[in-house]
């Protein structure tokens, strides 16, 4: 129904802030026009009541008391010159987007000109038409409440409820006077704006399989906020007086309101995405409909809770660990984590709907199972010449030792049950003591397209061995793989004891996710040869983030654990009395007064190293190599970091994690990417380490490579599975100068399946002369 609406081709017409300033960042290009032609609507009532259209006579009651769409061209604020509907785009706070709001049917010639569109939509429907130049484009929709300059007390509503039906998810601003927010650097847009959210309320057309989706009914929902449940980021908070004027709470923030802004930003996949806002009313819990997106109290409701004997984890609350006994011994104890156990090169890759919480700990996958309410994702496998690949999610009893597991006595469990959703046929295998991994005792998991449980004994996992459940190290359920680059969709959603009824209680799910044909099979040739698969029509590559996002240390997948130095940069030059070469960086003032302020290996993130000055962001790590005499100069980064007893480096398993290395860069010189895997920190044997060339490129590039395609002169190929430095260096001959900047660094499991031979949207690359 929701899409039937929309089914004429959207407009680009655009209704859109035409200019912005420090004091008012948002103008309007249309304006209602008071005169005797215009429409006239009886004013609304706090609480509803009947609304008498002049055009007709007809007598309507009003479905919402601020703004019903089949009613009123305006909200109701008690003041004729205020809430008129208005768009805005990414050209707001200085920026130079050209993202914006477009509409399903022209607008109309008259002091109303989105009339059309309420009567086309019974709403305020429409789509992001985003500015791909732009880092996380963005445009929206917005409700004056106050003349401009002034503002407005609106604290008698209580808070606002939205009737609303989405694919994206909208964010909500209370837009305040914050003076020193609109001209800080270092403030993104909204963030001193206090704010709440509007989560999806369609699934899309190939859905997560998260706990979410699988119950939601793409029905209308109306989310009704408090003004105390609107609060600013954390940056603002955190700030003081010396950032921003004043911190807003969303109770305050009513009092000196100027408008309610819906905040839409692209994640690149527009083309089918709408939204419609179908009424405004003020604050009243009652109306509220129930949201799935994250849990509260109505949310367990649908979890009956007699099933707490039984089920050791359910996902639906959000729980990180297995309740397996012995969880007060070990902080990792029933820690539920991905793993893979495929043979020689072969992986198999868990894409996840949410980034985890954080690079280690026993929290880790907490966003994830959050998101999922289970632990869901998209797995892929990678055979490379093997038969198979097996991977999936697993749990400890009791924790581990260094080389083991810790095996315990579960047997008065009686046997396992599993709730669970996958398009592809699962099992579940049990790590016993004294059994060779291969021989594991495993029970299957047929596909399903809806969540099932199974529940087994263990006589039934282990038929021949009356001891089953006296010494189980771990619980795995596991996906076994026989093509290359199969990709599937699974979410698991309940651990418990063996109970004939089962053991964790799931409300059957309104609707299921698409059936096992979604599943498909990419051709071998769109990965790892060809290289053609185009991310976007309009052929701009992305800011590759998931090793380096632009400044500071790179997420190696070591952090946290080892030392400081993970992910640290550092020059690479001639440091030796003969000083062939040396690397500079283009610091201003103020960078040059923080690199003797701060220790950062001798490596800072100039602004000057470019970016997309439309966004106002810089990215990047930039400099010259001048050379002496004929050398080498650059930048490299730690892997692991070093050992504090001996000063050797440490050295991290990145083969399967990384898959190989994606580098976005522009460079005056080809740039060796060496790969070091000795323990020695010693520059001067840069050459002698495996390395591939990125071809020089006076514009951003972006170019991915596999560990095979790094070889030293000698034809020794790189261990990725003992890396411990990456380094990036150029060669010149004596008094020449060559400029490179990094912009962006991406792990090759990632990104490989796209095309990064396209130019990417950075309009500076390095500091010209």
């Amino acid at each position: 129904m929701f899409r039937k609406i929309l089914g004429i081709a959207l407009s680009a017409l655009l209704f859109v802030v035409a200019a912005c300033s420090d004091d008012n960042p948002s103008v309007s290009l249309v304006e209602p026009i008071a005169d005797g032609s215009s429409s006239s609507v009886d004013a609304l009532s706090s609480d509803g009541g009947v609304i008498e259209s002049s055009s007709t006579g007809a007598v309507k009651t009003a479905r919402y008391n601020l703004w019903d769409p089949a009613v009123d061209y305006k909200v109701n604020t008690g003041d004729d010159s205020t809430g008129f509907w208005r768009t805005f785009g990414d050209n707001l706070f200085g920026l130079q987007g050209e993202s914006k709001i477009i509409f399903p049917v022209e607008l109309e010639n008259s002091s109303t000109p989105l009339s059309s569109v309420f009567k086309h939509c019974d709403g305020l429907c429409g789509s992001i038409e985003p500015d791909y130049l732009m880092i996380g484009p963005w445009a929206g929709v917005e409700i004056p409440l106050a003349k401009d300059g002034a503002t407005a007390d609106v604290t008698s509503w209580g808070g606002v409820c939205v009737t609303y039906e989405s694919d994206y998810l909208i964010s909500i601003y209370l837009k305040v006077q914050v003076d020193g927010f609109d001209s800080n650097s270092l403030t993104k847009p909204f963030e001193a704006y206090p704010a709440n959210y509007l989560s999806e309320t369609t699934i899309g057309e190939s859905p997560a399989p998260t706990l979410f989706n699988l119950f939601s009914t793409n029905e209308v929902q109306t989310e009704c906020m408090k003004w105390s449940s609107f609060d600013v980021s954390s940056w603002a908070k955190n700030s003081g007086s010396s950032q921003i004027s004043k911190v807003y709470t969303g109770d305050e923030a009513a009092k000196e309101i100027q408008s309610i802004m819906f905040v839409i930003q692209s994640r690149g996949d527009d083309e089918n995405k709408v939204f419609n806002i179908k009424g405004i009313s003020t604050y009243d819990p009652s109306n509220a409909t129930q949201g799935w997106k994250y849990p509260d109290e109505k949310f367990y409701e649908r979890f009956p809770v007699d099933d707490t004997l039984t089920c050791l984890w359910k996902g639906g609350l959000g729980d990180t660990h297995v309740n397996t006994g012995y969880n007060d011994r070990d902080e990792y104890a029933g820690m539920l984590v991905p793993f893979d156990e495929s043979p020689a090169n072969s992986y198999a890759h868990i894409e996840y709907p949410a980034y985890p919480s954080m690079e280690f700990g026993p929290y880790k996958y907490e966003s994830v199972i959050w998101e999922c309410s289970g632990f869901c994702g998209t797995m892929d496998f990678y055979l490379d010449g093997s038969e198979y690949a097996v991977g999936g999610i697993t749990f400890n009893i009791a924790g581990s030792t260094d080389d083991d597991y810790v095996f315990e006595d579960v047997q008065d469990w009686g046997g396992v049950c599993v709730t669970y959703f996958s398009e592809k046929d699962a099992y579940l295998n049990f790590v016993v003591k004294d059994v060779p991994y291969e021989n594991s005792p495993k029970v299957a998991l047929p596909k399903s397209n809806e969540l099932v449980e199974r529940c087994f004994t263990w006589n039934e996992i282990a038929p021949n061995d009356p001891n089953m459940g006296r010494a189980v190290g771990a619980i795995q359920f596991a996906v076994k793989g026989t093509v290359d680059y199969e990709k599937f969709r699974f979410n698991l959603a309940g651990i418990g004891k063996y109970s004939v009824n089962g053991a964790c209680s799931f409300e059957t799910p309104v609707i299921t996710p698409k059936s096992s044909s979604s599943a498909w099979i990419r051709s071998s040739s769109s990965v790892d040869t060809t290289k053609h698969h185009k991310l976007y029509v309009e052929e701009q590559c992305i800011l590759l983030t998931d090793l380096w996002n632009f400044v500071g240390s790179v997420f190696t997948g070591f952090g946290g654990t080892l030392n400081e130095k993970v992910g640290r940069w550092y020059k690479i030059e001639d440091a030796s009395d003969e000083h062939k070469s040396n690397f500079t960086q283009p610091l201003n003032e103020q960078e040059l007064i923080n690199h003797e302020k701060f220790d950062n290996g001798g490596v800072e993130f100039p602004d000057s190293c470019g970016g997309a000055k439309r966004t106002g962001l810089y990215d990047g790590v930039c400099g010259t190599a001048e050379f002496k005499d004929d050398y080498f100069a650059g930048l490299g980064f730690y892997v692991a970091g070093f050992d504090h007893d001996d000063g050797t480096l440490l050295s991290g398993d990145v083969k399967k994690s990384w898959g190989g290395i994606c580098v976005t860069y522009a460079s005056e010189a080809d740039i060796d990417v060496v790969m070091n895997s000795t323990g020695v920190h010693d520059i001067s044997q840069i050459p002698k380490l495996p390395k591939a060339t990125l071809p020089k490129s006076s514009e951003a590039v972006t170019s991915c490579l596999t560990w095979d395609e790094f070889k030293s002169d000698d034809g020794k190929l790189v261990d990725p599975k003992n890396l411990t430095t990456v380094n990036f260096v150029v060669y010149g001959e004596k008094g020449t100068r060559k400029k490179f900047n990094i912009h962006g660094l991406g792990k090759y499991a990632t990104y490989a399946e796209y095309d990064y031979s396209l130019k990417c949207p950075i309009e500076e690359h390095f500091v010209t002369e």
